[in-house]
This record gives structure tokens, C-alpha cells and sequence, in this order.
């Protein structure tokens, strides 16, 4: 596997070489000029940032329970908590993480696509 690898590594062997190539090919759809030695160090780095996001994705789906909200729906892909650093969506959204949400904000409720009718109760 390439990931956290460093440029060393991957430079000094041309199996590693091709398949850097091929995985950049595969997650960016663009293509990855091997023989700068400038654009391998920045294609190792973006695999590597784009490997860190997927981990904590996966991190904030295991820690946060998976409650579907039907009176709350976003319209936007995710929500994030400023502070704690969690990160919301559709699938891990619960009621009281909405209205706390919203409460900070009422401006936010453009990033719903669906709210409870006594949504303005609510957020008293």
C-alpha cells in the first residue's frame, strides 16, 4: 500500500511508481507524470490528505450513532459542529443536534430541505 509513504520509497521503485500512478488515476481521475520527481512528492501528499479524510469519515460514523431524523433533512452534504469538530449528515442527524444547530442560527435552516412544522416552537 502507498499510503504514508515516503518520497523515497515510491521513487526508488518503478512497481511502486505504477501503481502511485494508477491509484492517483483511479481517486482524482487525472493523470500523474511519474518522471517529476516535484509531481510524485505532490501526489503521495494529496493520496495521503485524501486517505486522512476517509479515515476520520469513518471515525465520525463509528463514534456517532446512526439515528435517522424524519423531521429534520438537510439539503447540504453534512453539517459540522464548530468546537467539538463533529460532522453531520443525513444518516447521523438527530433532532437535538437540529435544533441546537439551528438555535445558534436561525439563518441556517436554508441548509434544510425539511423541518418539523413547529420547527419556530422549537428553537423557543
Amino acid at each position: 500500500m502507498l499510503y504514508n509513504k515516503t518520497y523515497k520509497e515510491v521513487a526508488s521503485s518503478r512497481k511502486e511508481l505504477k501503481e502511485l500512478a494508477t491509484l492517483y488515476q483511479e481517486t482524482f481521475s487525472e493523470r500523474l507524470d511519474v518522471s517529476c520527481g516535484s509531481c510524485i512528492k505532490k501526489g503521495i501528499e494529496r493520496l495521503n490528505t485524501m486517505a486522512k479524510k476517509e479515515t476520520v469519515k469513518k471515525e465520525v460514523k463509528k463514534v456517532t450513532p446512526k439515528k435517522v431524523s424524519n423531521d429534520f433533512k438537510l439539503s447540504v452534504a453534512y453539517i459540522r459542529e464548530f468546537g467539538s469538530g463533529n460532522t453531520y449528515t443525513n444518516e447521523n442527524l438527530t433532532p437535538k443536534v437540529a435544533i441546537a444547530y439551528l438555535k445558534k442560527n436561525e439563518n441556517r435552516k436554508s441548509q434544510f430541505s425539511k423541518l418539523p412544522k413547529n420547527i419556530d416552537e422549537l428553537l423557543k
